[in-house]
């Protein structure tokens, strides 16, 4: 069974050995460094699990297709797709009520801009990567709940969309 984590870094959700890390920056945690963008090594239809956290937001408006579609080329029939990114519907309403800065509120739009690849060049909502997904083949979407963890001051650190789907 192949499962990837792509874009899991120095931090990893996944377990290993069980889940490959493939990250563009050679890391300690690292299986595999090498951009995620295209998986070139990896054979058509024979993965049954992606997970990527906070990797699709970095990716324009020009590559977030293309980016998609070579994930879900290399998933089998059946195979799962977890995804997990900002909510900027969600962001924006804490905003707007005062519960983050200006400041914090720039630095989950633009990511965290301390090395080459961590700069977010597009806004997700549950419908626009859902529509996304679907284009590719991809059902059974679901939106978990939104998941706002909290900074150590208390204030809210940032919404996360969570959607999980199936390739057909």
């Amino acid at each position: 069974m192949l499962k990837l984590e792509l874009g899991g870094g120095d931090n990893p959700t996944k377990p290993r050995p069980e889940w490959t890390n493939i990250d563009v920056r050679a890391l300690p945690e690292v299986d595999f460094a090498t951009k995620v963008d295209t998986l070139p090594d990896v054979v058509d239809e024979s993965v049954d699990e992606i997970f990527a956290a906070h990797l699709i937001e970095h990716f324009g408006r020009f590559e977030y297709m293309k980016v998609l579609t070579e994930w879900v080329r290399v998933l089998k029939h059946g195979g799962k797709i977890e995804l997990h990114c900002p909510d900027m519907a969600e962001l924006c309403k804490q905003y707007v009520a005062g519960e983050i800065t200006t400041d914090w509120f720039s630095y989950i739009c633009y990511g965290g801009q301390d090395y080459e690849y961590n700069y977010h060049k597009i806004a997700w909502d549950f419908e626009r990567l859902e529509r996304a997904l679907k284009v590719l083949g991809v059902t059974n979407i679901i939106r978990e709940p939104v998941k706002t963890f909290k900074q150590a001051n208390g204030k809210p650190y940032c919404p996360i969309l969570v959607i999980k789907g199936t390739k057909l």
